[in-house]
């Protein structure tokens, strides 16, 4: 009966608008400028990984290398306990960018933000092209909701050093977030112009032209890589964009393929998990949504989106407490989103038949602003009509039992007193043969004055009546019906 669509929360792009006519063609150029332009005069260097070691003496390298493997638990106690052993490496190196990056890493597993932001600037004021500190400091900008922030600290890190590509794809990132596409678009181009096998940039490229709605330029983007770059056919994330392209372009099968093979290369990529989930449910094919969902759950357990697809998985596999359990967890997680309580009411009020429950959800999206208040306001008197039906049609059912139970009983008294009577019929009938009295056990029949029958002879003749007994003179005995035996003693 559900008059509202079902409600979906995913992963990803916001969902593209048209784009604006032409355009590409020119963008592709000059994307294919810069590539080739990078091929030709530059090294084509990959992205600089950090390290954890010094490049003085041996003996310092081991000891941050112990240091940092405790970093690798992510337990603040392990983190305070590198805190110690780099801080007694410190005293003796007072200037190794290397141990001041760790410490800072080490306090931001301590949670200590503000020890780590001073030990990441003390690393790139000791060597200013220490790359991974600029990281570091940006990311915390990042995490922070500072975009513009996080922007200065990339291009300053770019400015210094230039080939780590991390540090392009950050700023490229930050831009975005900001809204500032066309300048993500500008800079993925310029890191594309110093090394045009950096998959990341790629990655990220694509992603500017998805939130721009130019699906075709983000499709060539990502064809460009994989025929171009070494190794990216076994980047989940190359195909996972892809799959969400041509979601977004209407090409189910094509998605379906691409989100499938990026999740045989990571199958626990969150974005094609979600993505995937989105295909099957467009398809109703809840059951294999279920464990979609259930490991996205697992690798990210604070995703409100993903309960609320688990919700709706749950949902249409008639797991109706589980379903009604994930919606409240969205509710945890983001209490100020009205979207969960509209799903609880169509679960409450279409399946579960609990529509005061329903009701009161549906009233409680309102009150928060849900936008779609309009729908659920006619979508309650909807409710409370159906609500009315029912309670109808359950007053009518009462009141059909009730009559076929008082017919029953009716029925039943009737053919009791009909056998009462035909027993009682019965009853007469046999007296009536037996004259008024009752048939003698033995099965014989009295005549008809009373008189007992009389005993068969041995030869089939009558035996004569037995003579009656003589009377004993008065105060005497009976004497016996036949003579003594002599007595042969003579008594």
């Amino acid at each position: 009966m559900s008059l509202i669509p079902l409600l979906l929360l995913s992963l990803g792009c916001v969902k593209p608008v048209d784009p604006a006519a032409g355009g590409d063609a020119a963008a592709e150029a000059e994307i294919q400028a810069a590539i080739d332009a990078a091929a030709q005069g530059q090294t084509g260097a990959t992205t600089p990984t950090p390290t954890p070691e010094a490049p003085k003496g041996s003996d310092t390298r081991a000891q941050i290398g112990q240091a940092t493997a405790l970093l690798t638990t992510k337990k603040p106690e392990d983190a305070r306990a590198a805190v110690d052993r780099l801080k007694a490496l410190l005293a003796a190196e007072p200037e190794n960018p290397y141990i001041h990056f760790n410490l800072g890493v080490a306090y931001e597993v301590m949670g200590d933000q503000t020890s780590a932001r001073d030990a990441y600037l003390e690393a790139v004021r000791i060597q200013k092209d220490f790359g991974p500190a600029y990281l570091n400091l940006a990311a915390m900008d990042m995490r922070g909701g500072q975009y513009d922030r996080a922007a200065s600290r990339y291009r300053l890190g770019i400015t210094n050093d230039p080939n780590n590509m991390d540090l392009w794809v950050g700023l490229i990132s930050a831009l975005q977030k900001q809204g500032k596409l066309a300048e993500a678009e500008a800079e993925a181009k310029k890191a594309l112009q110093i090394n045009s096998n950096a998959l990341n940039v790629y990655n990220n490229l694509g992603l500017v032209y998805i939130e721009r709605g130019q699906l075709d330029l983000a499709n060539f983007i990502y064809q460009k890589a994989l025929t171009t770059v070494p190794g990216a056919d076994s980047s989940a994330n190359i195909h996972c964009n892809l799959g969400r392209i041509y979601q977004l372009q209407g090409k189910s099968g094509d998605a379906k393929l691409a989100l499938t093979k990026a999740l045989e290369r990571d199958p626990n990529l969150v974005p094609a998990l979600m993505y995937l989930t989105e295909y099957n449910l467009a398809n109703r094919n809840f059951v294999d949504t279920v464990p979609l969902m259930e490991r996205a759950r697992d690798l990210d357990p604070g995703n409100a989106n993903i309960y609320m697809n688990l919700g709706v998985a749950y949902r249409g596999t008639a797991r109706y407490d589980e379903a009604r359990a994930a919606y409240e967890q969205v509710i945890k997680l983001k209490p100020e989103d009205p979207d969960p309580h509209l799903n609880l009411g169509i679960l409450y009020g279409d399946y579960m038949k609990s529509y005061d429950a329903a009701i009161a959800e549906y009233e409680l999206y309102i009150k928060m602003g849900g936008s779609q208040s309009s729908a659920v306001q006619v979508y309650i008197e909807n409710t409370r009509k159906e609500q009315e039906k029912v309670k109808k049609m359950e007053e009518r059912r009462k009141r059909a039992e009730e009559d076929t139970k008082r017919r029953e009983a009716a029925k039943a008294e009737e053919e009791k007193k009909a056998r009462e009577a035909a027993a009682a019929e019965a009853a007469a009938a046999a007296a009536a043969a037996f004259g008024g009295g009752v048939p003698p056990p033995d099965g014989t029949v009295p005549p008809p004055d009373g008189t007992a029958p009389p005993t068969p002879a041995p030869d089939g003749g009558t035996a004569p009546p037995a003579p009656a007994p003589a009377p004993a003179p008065e105060g005497g005995t009976t004497p016996p019906t036949t003579p003594p035996t002599d007595n042969p003693w003579g008594g």
